[in-house]
């Protein structure tokens, strides 16, 4: 494993300039590259799960330190993106995009849930006896049938706060924003008390953040790229910041300020970076497909003990696999998206 990811890294300086300063750091081309590089890293993260006898994949032991020491930050620029793009969407479209939220949160469900109905046709293939309520809730991220669920729940709790915070803020962008922070402390209490583990909320409020660096963002491109030496010195306070918060992670409060920063440090570094990498522009243009479906071959795969004792072949037949569903996944998707558009 530590090859592949060695390989990764590699492909990540595919087609890379370095640049004074990049004016489009943040652009969709240059955030969805990004992405892509960390739903490879999800993928192999998840596939990790499904290795029981890692003696069978050597040289793995370095990547298995890199993967936890990364943990939860593989989605934190997924959460930031995300919230980064809403507001850049509300600055450039306005009321008519606020509008249309509940929309984007329906087409989301409907997607979902079309990835679930697969889920439980390879559930019921196995000999899984799923309840309808738990098919129906995991259409909404609550339960899992054995896909990836808790992701999908924030997001569309985050798409919905934000519609209520902005329609509620009366086109005050600043108390909207305030109106989202604070339901997003709500939904934080809320999977809290309500779901085991940490994910459901340790990286939630990187939305929030990336919704803030939005509203901000002229005056931060200001201060940054005045100068190399102002970018250096505010690099390197976000950097120290990181480091501080990394090692004293174990409490839940620098666990989640460690994981806004590093999608921060992300950030900051693109400023100065420009990716034309058409390889990750594929990934990150179909990383909803890949996250969502990528559990189906690693879990095909391990009722198959051949596959099982040949775990190269099991990662190389997970992946391919995992891309194919993708790209069917996507052509379904946008054809059912234009319908709903024309309705």
């Amino acid at each position: 494993m530590t090859i592949i990811f060695t390989m990764l890294i590699l492909l990540c300086f595919y087609k890379v300039n370095i640049h004074k300063f990049n004016l489009n750091y943040l652009d969709h081309k240059a955030t969805t590259q990004i992405n892509g590089i960390f739903v490879i890293l999800v993928l192999l993260s998840h596939f990790s799960s499904y290795i029981e006898n890692w003696e069978l994949f050597p040289y793995s032991t370095t990547y298995l330190q890199i993967r936890t020491m990364l943990s939860q930050l593989v989605v934190t620029t997924f959460l930031f993106y995300s919230g980064y793009g809403i507001l850049e969407s509300i600055k450039h479209k306005g009321q008519r995009y606020i509008d249309n939220i509940p929309m984007k949160i329906l087409l989301l469900i409907i997607n979902f849930t079309l990835a679930i109905l697969v889920y439980y046709v390879i559930g019921t293939f196995l000999g899984r006896d799923i309840p309808l309520s738990k098919l129906l809730l995991s259409c909404i991220g609550w339960e899992s049938i054995g896909n990836s669920n808790w992701y999908l729940f924030d997001i569309l709790a985050l798409y919905a706060v934000t519609y209520v915070a902005f329609k509620i803020g009366n086109e005050n962008r600043k108390v909207s924003l305030l109106y989202v922070l604070i339901f997003s402390l709500g939904i934080m209490m809320f999977v809290h008390q309500y779901r085991d583990g940490a994910r459901w909320y340790n990286t939630l409020l990187c939305y929030w953040v990336g919704m803030v660096y939005s509203f901000y963002k002229c005056d931060i491109d200001h201060k940054l790229m005045k100068s190399t030496q102002s970018y250096i010195m505010y690099g390197g306070i976000v950097a120290l910041l990181f480091w501080i918060c990394y090692q004293n992670r174990d409490h839940m409060l620098f666990y989640i300020l460690h994981g806004i920063l590093f999608a921060l440090m992300i950030t900051i570094v693109m400023m100065v970076v420009k990716m034309e990498n058409p390889i990750l522009l594929w990934v990150g243009r179909h990383i909803f497909g890949i996250y969502i479906l990528q559990r189906i071959p690693m879990m095909l795969g391990s009722k198959i003990s051949f596959i099982q004792e040949n775990s190269l072949i099991y990662l190389l037949l997970s992946v391919v696999i995992t891309l194919l569903l993708a790209e069917i996944f996507e052509r379904i998707t946008k054809k059912i998206a234009v319908k709903i558009a024309q309705n």
